[in-house]
């Protein structure tokens, strides 16, 4: 199978990492962009990685073609492609808030195609993403073996489009929403150590330990403090000053404020 990538920000980046680190091989793949920069980047990386400015000669060559755009370029762009043939072409959006049935009607011919949407977060270029998964109903084997493809980078559900803004805001922005939370709990630890290198490498260590214990002994993150906390002990006293209840309404304030932004993009 052919898949051509059309964008290379950030997350086209952690695609194409995730796809040649998964197993699949640099010369199946083409990737369009714009600038000469930006394509010279490309093969700097992947050595074997076709490259074209042509998003006529990606779609020729590509059964599967991910978009990996801004949304505010999905008029253009799928107006664009929506020129070429795209018969029994299989077209992955990785476009936030724009639907399916949006990305019909920026066609000009959507019947041509089947259409997979994929909310994603960057750590698919580690193959340990996340990955919200929806189509449009179609269950040809090509959308099957592109579906196969997209579980080699994370763990990835189906569902349906309606859920793929929370996946947006918990596994997408929610990154950025966690690592705010490591940052302020390394911060913390370097007043107390006076050493900003251990702090840093004490708190990846720390939830690295929370998650294997989640993980591997199946159990709650409740448990997982019960099991710690001794009456009367240091972790006890440390507890009552972090209000649980505070923690949980900011997160879910933080949660709802991208949620509604999310939705307005679909306005």
């Amino acid at each position: 199978m052919k898949l051509g990538v059309i964008g290379y920000g950030n997350l086209g980046k952690a695609l194409v990492r995730g796809l040649v680190d998964g197993g699949i091989s640099q010369e199946t793949i083409i990737v369009n962009a714009k600038s000469e920069r930006t394509r010279s980047a490309v093969k700097e990386a992947f050595g074997q990685i076709n490259v074209t400015e042509s998003k006529n000669e990606l779609v020729e060559k590509s059964d599967a073609i991910f978009l990996v755009v801004e949304p505010k370029n999905a008029p253009e762009v799928l107006a664009e492609i929506g020129g070429y043939n795209l018969s029994e072409k299989v077209l992955v959006s990785f476009m936030a808030g724009i639907t399916l049935q949006e990305i019909k009607e920026m066609l000009r011919d959507a019947s041509e195609c089947d259409i997979i949407r994929v909310m994603p977060n960057i750590a698919i270029a580690t193959g340990t993403g996340i990955l919200g998964i929806t189509h449009d109903g179609t269950d040809h084997e090509t959308v099957k073996e592109v579906l196969q493809i997209l579980k080699r980078l994370g763990y990835a559900p189906e569902m349906s489009e309606a859920q793929l803004d929370s996946i947006t805001v918990t596994a997408a922005s929610g990154l950025a929403f966690a690592a705010s939370l490591l940052d302020a709990y390394q911060k913390a630890g370097a007043g107390l150590l006076a050493n900003e290198e251990q702090s840093r490498e004490i708190t990846l260590r720390v939830f690295e330990n929370v998650i294997d214990l989640a993980r591997k002994e199946n159990c709650s993150f409740e448990e997982i403090v019960a099991r710690i906390t001794t009456k009367g002990g240091t972790t006890e006293a440390g507890l009552k000053s972090l209000n649980q209840e505070i923690i949980t309404d900011t997160l879910t304030e933080c949660m709802q404020k991208s949620y509604e932004k999310c939705r307005r993009i679909q306005e």
